[in-house]
């Protein structure tokens, strides 16, 4: 593993070089980057860990140093709403909070690996801080939807890709490699919170090669979702395509989803037409039963029924663990006695547990931060809703949904190390750069004013 590993590290570290390099020269460069590496490299593992977006992210930030260092990027002009303070303020509140959460885990298991964590908050931190402080351009709404559009379609094309390679030539089914190689579906698919809107904002473009693009994007994450049988990949692309008359009017919307259900009928049509109908229903029963998992369990979700009702159990535990939780990495080990009290409570539900409990984000950031990590969180999320609200933009009610879907991913997902999961309820980020009504032409003056 280690000969078939060390071409793909090497490679890896040397992009890195060459992201800190293109920063430092060219700061204009720090957005397009650092959103294309946070979509495009998500759900990348290496040895079964999600580094290589944090690598990735790091590599920017040390760029962006280098480009302070020779005075590539000057103090900020641009000035900062009240309403973005605030959630500056809200932002640096969180991280130190996950910072001291991430030290407290680290003294109370004794687990280096945990020192992951303190730089990764750390790292984000620092982020801010500097888009804060220096001058590094925004891309206009439409240059951001291209860079979004690219990234996703190139990361669901390799992730495709990856898995016809594991099933043609390793002889491997394509979902063996998830865990170690890539990202399980639910959280390799995350990307579409922020993919799906951008696709939708380029169908309103002039220019026809954009609008391509957008539907070609579309086309591709059904294929995602159809072959790696991502429900949540369904489910949200589903609530986009309702959400979509919004912003491009009934006309252009029937004219989409027409586009989109040939699409569809192309994926699956394999067969006879009964074989079509037989994969639909499939498809429309597993769809139908996702959204009544919380008040009836089916026998594949109670996992997730269990973990959320037994975090609530576990931090409700006294006054500390509710307002502090237990400390990053607790959660797997605390949840673990409630899970069994949970199981030995459901008829006809045998299920013997060791020591250790896999869970998901949310479950693991509320029993390892408590209600006030909670608080944190959501409150950021909150300010960026404001920031979408106040911006009047078109998009507003597609970006609104794509923040809603987003916290709700982090019901069925462990994506806390996605670094595109605090850039979306960072200040000043993807969401808000597709949200604003800033034009090209003025994006341009600003970077000629640089």
């Amino acid at each position: 593993m280690w000969i078939s590993i060390t071409p793909y590290v090497i490679s890896i570290l040397i992009v890195g070089l060459g992201i800190a390099g293109a920063v430092a020269l060219r700061p204009r460069l720090f957005w397009p980057i650092l959103i294309f590496v946070a979509v495009g490299t998500l759900g990348l593992k290496v040895q079964g860990y999600c580094l290589v977006d944090e690598y990735f992210t790091g590599c920017v930030l040390i760029g962006s140093l280098l480009a302070i260092s020779i005075g590539a990027a000057p103090p900020r002009r641009e000035p900062i709403s009240n309403l973005n303070y605030l959630h500056i303020l809200i932002f640096y509140l969180m991280i130190t909070y996950m910072i001291a959460e991430s030290i407290r885990g680290l003294v109370l298991w004794g687990d280096p690996r945990l020192m992951r964590w303190v730089i990764y908050y750390a790292m984000l931190g620092m982020l801010l801080f500097i888009i804060s402080k220096r001058d590094f351009p925004v891309p206009s709404a439409r240059n951001t939807a291209l860079v979004v559009s690219w990234s996703a379609l190139l990361y669901f094309a390799a992730y495709l890709g990856q898995g016809f390679y594991a099933e043609a030539f390793r002889h491997a089914s394509r979902f063996s490699t998830q865990g170690f190689e890539w990202a399980g579906s639910a959280g390799a698919t995350f990307p579409l919170v922020a993919a799906v809107p951008a696709a939708i904002f380029l169908l309103r473009d002039s220019a026809r090669k954009w609008r391509g693009l957008g539907v070609a994007l579309i086309v591709v994450s059904m294929i995602v979702a159809y072959y790696y049988d991502s429900r949540v990949a369904y489910l949200v692309i589903m609530a986009f395509l309702i959400a979509s008359p919004t912003v491009l009017g009934l006309r252009r919307a029937a004219i989409f989803v027409a586009l989109v259900l040939v699409a569809l009928g192309g994926i699956y049509f394999f067969g006879s037409w009964a074989g079509f109908m037989e994969r639909i229903s499939r498809i429309s029963q597993m769809l139908s039963g996702s959204v009544d998992f919380l008040w009836s369990p089916r026998a594949s979700d109670v996992d997730r029924y269990a973990l959320m009702y037994a975090s609530f159990s576990a931090v409700n535990a006294n006054l500390w663990t509710w307002l502090f939780g237990y400390g990053i990495y607790s959660e797997r080990f605390v949840i673990v006695p409630y899970l069994r009290r949970l199981y030995g409570s459901i008829p006809g539900v045998n299920k013997s547990l060791g020591n250790l409990a896999r869970t998901e984000a949310f479950e693991a950031l509320f029993i390892d931060t408590g209600y006030i990590g909670m608080l944190l969180l959501t409150g950021n999320f909150f300010f960026v809703a404001l920031s979408l609200i106040a911006q009047k933009s078109p998009m507003r009610i597609i970006l609104l949904l794509a923040l809603v879907l987003t916290f709700l991913w982090l019901f069925v997902a462990d994506i806390q190390d996605a670094v595109l999961l605090y850039l979306i309820i960072m200040p000043m980020g993807p969401l808000a750069q597709l949200g604003q009504r800033r034009t090209a032409t003025q994006a341009l003056s600003n970077l000629s004013a640089n």
